[in-house]
Protein backbone atom coordinates (compact mmCIF):
# COMPACT_ATOMS: atom_id res chain seq x y z
CA UNK A 1 0.00 0.00 0.00
CA UNK A 2 1.05 3.32 -0.69
CA UNK A 3 1.29 6.69 1.59
CA UNK A 4 -1.74 8.00 0.35
CA UNK A 5 -3.58 4.94 0.66
CA UNK A 6 -2.53 4.26 4.32
CA UNK A 7 -3.47 7.86 5.52
CA UNK A 8 -6.42 7.15 4.57
CA UNK A 9 -9.80 5.53 6.75
CA UNK A 10 -11.07 2.14 5.24
CA UNK A 11 -14.66 2.10 4.99
CA UNK A 12 -16.53 -0.93 5.16
CA UNK A 13 -19.30 0.54 2.86
CA UNK A 14 -16.40 1.59 -0.13
CA UNK A 15 -13.86 -0.99 0.11
CA UNK A 16 -12.42 0.04 -3.55
CA UNK A 17 -11.96 3.76 -2.51
CA UNK A 18 -8.03 3.24 -1.28
CA UNK A 19 -7.42 2.15 -4.14
CA UNK A 20 -8.66 4.20 -6.39
CA UNK A 21 -7.11 6.76 -4.27
CA UNK A 22 -3.70 5.52 -4.51
CA UNK A 23 -3.80 4.78 -8.05
CA UNK A 24 -4.79 8.32 -8.18
CA UNK A 25 -1.64 9.36 -6.43
CA UNK A 26 0.55 7.36 -8.76
CA UNK A 27 -0.38 9.00 -11.52
CA UNK A 28 -0.20 12.81 -9.79
CA UNK A 29 3.53 11.55 -8.40
CA UNK A 30 5.11 8.61 -10.62
CA UNK A 31 7.91 6.62 -9.52
CA UNK A 32 11.25 7.50 -10.99
CA UNK A 33 13.16 4.94 -12.42
CA UNK A 34 16.79 4.26 -11.35
CA UNK A 35 19.23 5.33 -14.44
CA UNK A 36 21.60 2.19 -14.85
CA UNK A 37 25.08 3.89 -13.45
CA UNK A 38 27.81 2.80 -16.63
CA UNK A 39 31.32 3.37 -15.31
CA UNK A 40 33.52 5.32 -17.11
CA UNK A 41 35.39 2.43 -18.31
CA UNK A 42 32.49 0.83 -20.36
CA UNK A 43 31.63 4.05 -22.15
CA UNK A 44 35.23 3.85 -23.39
CA UNK A 45 34.38 0.41 -24.30
CA UNK A 46 31.53 0.71 -26.01
CA UNK A 47 33.08 4.07 -27.80
CA UNK A 48 36.13 2.24 -29.03
CA UNK A 49 35.79 -0.05 -32.49
CA UNK A 50 38.74 -1.51 -34.03
CA UNK A 51 39.93 -0.61 -37.59
CA UNK A 52 40.05 -3.52 -40.47
CA UNK A 53 40.85 -6.93 -39.19
CA UNK A 54 41.91 -5.64 -35.61
CA UNK A 55 39.74 -7.24 -32.28
CA UNK A 56 39.83 -5.77 -28.77
CA UNK A 57 40.64 -8.45 -26.04
CA UNK A 58 40.51 -8.30 -22.19
CA UNK A 59 42.59 -10.65 -20.73
CA UNK A 60 41.95 -13.29 -18.62
CA UNK A 61 43.96 -12.96 -15.02
CA UNK A 62 44.08 -15.68 -12.88
CA UNK A 63 43.67 -14.93 -9.11
CA UNK A 64 47.02 -15.31 -7.20
CA UNK A 65 45.28 -16.49 -3.89
CA UNK A 66 43.30 -19.30 -3.72
CA UNK A 67 39.82 -19.28 -2.39
CA UNK A 68 41.49 -20.23 1.07
CA UNK A 69 43.97 -18.00 0.90
CA UNK A 70 46.94 -19.53 0.16
CA UNK A 71 49.57 -17.92 -2.16
CA UNK A 72 49.83 -20.09 -5.85
CA UNK A 73 53.47 -19.93 -7.45
CA UNK A 74 53.87 -18.40 -10.58
CA UNK A 75 55.42 -21.61 -11.83
CA UNK A 76 52.00 -23.33 -12.37
CA UNK A 77 50.68 -23.46 -15.90
CA UNK A 78 48.60 -20.55 -17.00
CA UNK A 79 46.33 -20.70 -19.85
CA UNK A 80 47.15 -17.31 -21.89
CA UNK A 81 43.57 -16.56 -22.72
CA UNK A 82 41.20 -13.68 -23.40
CA UNK A 83 37.70 -12.83 -24.14
CA UNK A 84 36.84 -10.70 -27.43
CA UNK A 85 34.99 -7.57 -26.25
CA UNK A 86 34.88 -6.05 -29.85
CA UNK A 87 35.62 -6.59 -33.06
CA UNK A 88 36.64 -4.58 -36.30
CA UNK A 89 34.77 -4.76 -39.55
CA UNK A 90 37.45 -6.96 -41.78
CA UNK A 91 40.17 -6.04 -43.80
CA UNK A 92 39.64 -5.42 -47.82
CA UNK A 93 41.34 -7.65 -50.67
CA UNK A 94 42.78 -6.59 -53.82
CA UNK A 95 39.28 -6.72 -55.78
CA UNK A 96 37.79 -3.88 -52.97
CA UNK A 97 35.75 -7.02 -51.55
CA UNK A 98 35.50 -7.24 -47.82
CA UNK A 99 36.84 -10.59 -45.58
CA UNK A 100 34.86 -10.28 -42.45
CA UNK A 101 36.92 -10.86 -38.94
CA UNK A 102 35.95 -14.54 -38.25
CA UNK A 103 35.76 -14.04 -34.00
CA UNK A 104 32.30 -12.37 -32.96
CA UNK A 105 31.81 -10.68 -29.40
CA UNK A 106 31.77 -13.06 -26.70
CA UNK A 107 34.29 -15.84 -28.10
CA UNK A 108 37.39 -16.83 -25.49
CA UNK A 109 40.48 -17.05 -27.36
CA UNK A 110 44.53 -18.23 -26.75
CA UNK A 111 46.99 -15.39 -27.03
CA UNK A 112 50.49 -15.16 -27.81
CA UNK A 113 52.45 -15.08 -24.93
CA UNK A 114 53.89 -11.41 -26.62
CA UNK A 115 52.61 -9.38 -28.90
CA UNK A 116 49.24 -7.21 -28.97
CA UNK A 117 49.12 -3.26 -28.33
CA UNK A 118 48.13 -2.75 -24.90
CA UNK A 119 44.95 -0.27 -24.17
CA UNK A 120 44.09 1.32 -21.11
CA UNK A 121 40.56 1.72 -20.32
CA UNK A 122 40.43 0.53 -17.43
CA UNK A 123 42.48 0.53 -14.20
CA UNK A 124 41.91 -2.78 -12.70
CA UNK A 125 41.54 -4.68 -16.20
CA UNK A 126 44.09 -5.31 -18.82
CA UNK A 127 43.00 -4.53 -22.72
CA UNK A 128 44.62 -5.87 -25.99
CA UNK A 129 44.48 -4.92 -29.35
CA UNK A 130 45.70 -7.66 -31.58
CA UNK A 131 45.28 -8.17 -35.44
CA UNK A 132 43.13 -11.78 -36.27
CA UNK A 133 46.57 -13.26 -37.76
CA UNK A 134 47.96 -12.97 -34.16
CA UNK A 135 45.33 -14.90 -32.53
CA UNK A 136 46.47 -18.43 -32.18
CA UNK A 137 42.82 -19.83 -31.77
CA UNK A 138 39.03 -20.23 -30.40
CA UNK A 139 38.74 -21.54 -27.08
CA UNK A 140 35.65 -24.11 -27.17
CA UNK A 141 33.40 -24.64 -24.04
Amino acid sequence: MGVFAAALPRSRERPGVAKSVEAFAVCLFPKKKKKKKRSAAMAAIKRLLPSFNRVLVEKIVLPKKSAGGILLPETSKQLNSGKVIAVGPGERDRDGKLIPVALKEGDHVLLPEYGGLEVKLAPEKEYLLFRENDILGTLCD
